[in-house]
């Protein structure tokens, strides 16, 4: 999602976690500031960060969710900007990583100031597109190899699983059979 803003010409990219070297690996790929939401609310940083184009209605046009979780999904909302009545709509959530439970967003805030939300698979691309994506990877717009921060051999994907679930791996992982 970071390499992709990049290439489609964001501004600006905030990339949040809780992991101090996810973040790092993040900034290489396009991040341009980084949030550890261990160190407070992640949408009142991003909203700091992003004052809005006239200093009202601050916040990011656009969150990505790659995780899924209630709470991740809150704050991706959340940190969205407001929408001005007649002007412009609101900031779009778009929740990519498969949720693990369902959550609540507050409807009124939604409706109120023009938020959206959509859900997202494979990045919704058309069939057509996959060759975009493609041309970014073949002119090195886009470095899947150093993406894949680890490669486990098939016998050992039992303790490969158990490392993604206590965040060791830092960016993508394969399995090598």
């Amino acid at each position: 999602a970071i390499s992709a803003a990049k290439v489609i010409g964001a501004d600006e990219i905030v990339a949040v976690d809780i992991s101090d070297p996810k973040l790092e690996f993040a900034r290489r790929f396009g991040a341009t500031q980084v949030v550890n939401s261990l160190n407070g609310d992640p949408a009142e940083q991003i909203h700091a960060m992003m004052p809005g184009r006239c200093g009202c209605c601050s916040g990011a046009d656009v969150a990505i969710d790659c995780v899924g979780m209630p709470q991740t999904t809150t704050q991706a909302f959340d940190s969205l900007r407001d929408g001005r009545l007649g002007v412009e709509r609101g900031g779009k959530c778009v929740v990519v990583g498969l949720p693990k439970a369902n959550w609540e967003l507050p409807g009124m805030n939604m409706v109120a100031k023009e938020k959206t939300v959509m859900g997202s698979i494979a990045g919704s691309c058309k069939q057509e597109q996959i060759d975009e994506f493609v041309d970014w990877y073949r002119d090195g717009h886009l470095d899947l190899e150093s993406m894949i921060s680890d490669r486990i051999p098939f016998a050992d994907i039992a303790e490969g699983a158990a490392r993604l679930a206590r965040g060791e791996i830092e960016g993508r992982a394969l399995a090598i059979i």
